[in-house]
Protein backbone atom coordinates (compact mmCIF):
# COMPACT_ATOMS: atom_id res chain seq x y z
CA UNK A 1 0.00 0.00 0.00
CA UNK A 2 1.23 3.02 -0.84
CA UNK A 3 1.05 6.15 1.49
CA UNK A 4 -2.43 7.62 -0.15
CA UNK A 5 -4.13 4.51 0.50
CA UNK A 6 -2.62 4.12 3.66
CA UNK A 7 -4.55 7.62 4.46
CA UNK A 8 -8.30 6.20 2.78
CA UNK A 9 -8.04 2.67 4.45
CA UNK A 10 -7.62 4.48 8.22
CA UNK A 11 -9.57 7.54 7.60
CA UNK A 12 -13.12 7.93 9.40
CA UNK A 13 -16.16 8.18 7.06
CA UNK A 14 -16.07 12.39 7.79
CA UNK A 15 -12.59 12.19 6.62
CA UNK A 16 -13.01 10.46 3.25
CA UNK A 17 -16.14 12.53 2.85
CA UNK A 18 -13.82 15.40 2.94
CA UNK A 19 -11.81 13.88 0.73
CA UNK A 20 -13.60 13.30 -1.62
CA UNK A 21 -15.05 16.92 -1.87
CA UNK A 22 -11.57 18.57 -1.71
CA UNK A 23 -10.93 16.22 -5.27
CA UNK A 24 -14.05 17.39 -6.48
CA UNK A 25 -13.29 21.31 -5.58
CA UNK A 26 -9.88 20.43 -7.22
CA UNK A 27 -10.97 19.16 -10.28
CA UNK A 28 -14.12 21.56 -11.09
CA UNK A 29 -10.76 24.18 -10.76
CA UNK A 30 -9.08 23.11 -13.01
CA UNK A 31 -11.88 22.79 -15.15
CA UNK A 32 -13.24 26.38 -15.09
CA UNK A 33 -9.47 27.49 -15.66
CA UNK A 34 -9.64 25.14 -18.62
CA UNK A 35 -12.96 26.78 -19.94
CA UNK A 36 -11.38 29.94 -19.49
CA UNK A 37 -8.71 29.56 -21.94
CA UNK A 38 -10.73 27.51 -24.34
CA UNK A 39 -8.84 24.00 -23.76
CA UNK A 40 -11.78 21.84 -24.34
CA UNK A 41 -9.61 18.18 -23.91
CA UNK A 42 -8.53 19.44 -20.68
CA UNK A 43 -12.12 20.82 -19.38
CA UNK A 44 -13.01 17.06 -20.20
CA UNK A 45 -9.95 15.49 -18.36
CA UNK A 46 -10.80 17.46 -15.35
CA UNK A 47 -14.27 17.35 -15.44
CA UNK A 48 -15.14 14.00 -15.91
CA UNK A 49 -13.69 12.93 -12.61
CA UNK A 50 -15.26 15.83 -10.86
CA UNK A 51 -19.37 14.45 -11.81
CA UNK A 52 -18.24 10.62 -10.81
CA UNK A 53 -17.21 11.81 -7.11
Amino acid sequence: MNGYANQIASATSEQFLLMLYDGAIRCTTLAVKAIDSNDIPRRAYYLNPALRK
